[in-house]
C-alpha cells in the first residue's frame, strides 16, 4: 500500500498550531478501524456521503485534497472508499498525519499525505479537482489566504467544499458558556466575509447550506455538574440517530452542527 509522506516547513495557523493538534489527536478515538458501509456518519449511505453527493453528484476518479487532513481524515476516507476518489491530505500535525495513514491502511485505501502548513505549501506541482476542509477556516483571523491557496491548487473549474462549526446555532450558547477556552480558538465568519474572501481569491461561492446533527455539545465541557452531564447525554442521543438512519445530510441554520460552503474556481 503506497503511503507517501512529503515534509515541508510552514507557518502556524493564526489561532492554533501543530502542537495544539498533536495534543488533540493523541487523545482522540481509534483511527485504525474499518469503516462499516452501514455507519450512520461515514458509511456508504451515511450523512456525509449523502451531503457531498447532493452538491457533487459525480465523485468517481476525482483528485481530492483535504486541508487539515490529520486525525484519520474519516470524511476523506469515506469519499475514497465509497465514492472512488483519489485521496491526498495535507496537515502540519505529525501525529495527525500518522493517524490518517493508519486509517487508510486499515481500510485498504491509498492516500498521499504531506506534512506541511497549507498556507505555505506549493502543492508539489499538483492540481486538484476538489479541495475539502472541515473545521479549518474558523481558526483563521482572515480566511482570504486559505481560499487563495485553494484557488491556486484547483484545476480550471475545480471545486472546493468546506464547512465550519455552526456558531450561530442555539446550542452554541452552551459551547461559549461551558467551554470558553475551546470557544476562543474559533471565529464565526459570516457568509458575507466568506463570500468576499472567496471573490478576492478567484472563487465563486455557489452554495451555502447547513448539515449535521443538532449542535448540542461540540467540545468537551470545561466545567462540570449535573446540567452539563444531562446536556452531554442529550448530545450522544442526537448523534446516535445517525447510526440508525442516514439523517443529518441537511439541517436548519439554528440547529445543525455545521455550516457548509461550495465554491468554484472562476478560471
Amino acid at each position: 500500500m503506497a503511503q507517501n509522506v512529503v515534509e515541508v516547513a510552514g507557518q502556524a495557523n493564526d489561532l492554533t498550531g501543530s502542537e495544539f493538534w498533536d495534543e488533540r489527536w493523541k487523545t482522540a478515538g481509534r483511527h485504525g478501524r474499518v469503516l462499516s458501509p452501514h455507519h450512520g456518519t461515514h458509511g456508504r449511505n451515511g450523512y456525509i456521503m449523502r451531503m457531498v453527493r447532493r452538491h457533487i453528484p459525480n465523485l468517481e476518479g476525482l483528485s481530492v485534497l483535504e486541508v487539515g487532513g490529520g486525525g484519520g481524515a474519516h470524511r476523506l476516507l469515506a469519499l475514497t472508499k465509497w465514492g472512488g476518489v483519489r485521496a491526498f491530505a495535507v496537515d502540519y500535525s505529525p501525529v495527525g498525519i500518522r493517524q490518517t495513514q493508519a486509517a487508510f491502511h486499515a481500510n485498504g485505501c491509498q492516500i498521499k499525505t504531506y506534512l506541511a502548513d497549507f498556507l505555505d505549501w506549493e502543492g508539489e506541482g499538483h492540481r486538484f479537482d476538489l479541495i475539502v476542509h472541515w473545521g479549518v477556516i474558523e481558526h483563521l483571523q482572515d480566511p482570504t489566504l486559505l481560499l487563495e491557496r485553494t484557488a491556486n491548487l484547483l484545476t480550471s473549474g475545480g471545486l472546493t467544499l468546506f464547512s465550519m462549526p455552526n456558531m450561530e446555532a442555539w446550542g452554541a450558547t452552551l459551547w461559549r458558556m461551558w467551554a470558553p477556552v475551546n470557544w476562543s480558538y474559533h471565529i464565526c465568519h459570516s457568509e458575507a466575509i466568506v463570500r468576499n474572501a472567496a471573490e478576492r481569491a478567484g472563487l465563486q461561492l455557489t452554495k451555502t447550506f447547513h448539515y449535521g446533527p443538532p449542535l448540542i455539545r461540540i467540545s468537551a465541557w470545561e466545567t462540570g455538574g449535573l446540567l452539563t452531564a444531562a446536556v452531554t447525554a442529550a448530545h450522544y442521543v442526537a448523534v446516535s440517530l445517525s447510526w440508525l438512519l442516514p439523517v443529518y445530510s441537511a439541517g436548519s441554520g439554528r440547529v445543525a452542527q455545521e455550516r457548509g460552503f461550495l465554491a468554484r474556481r472562476m478560471s
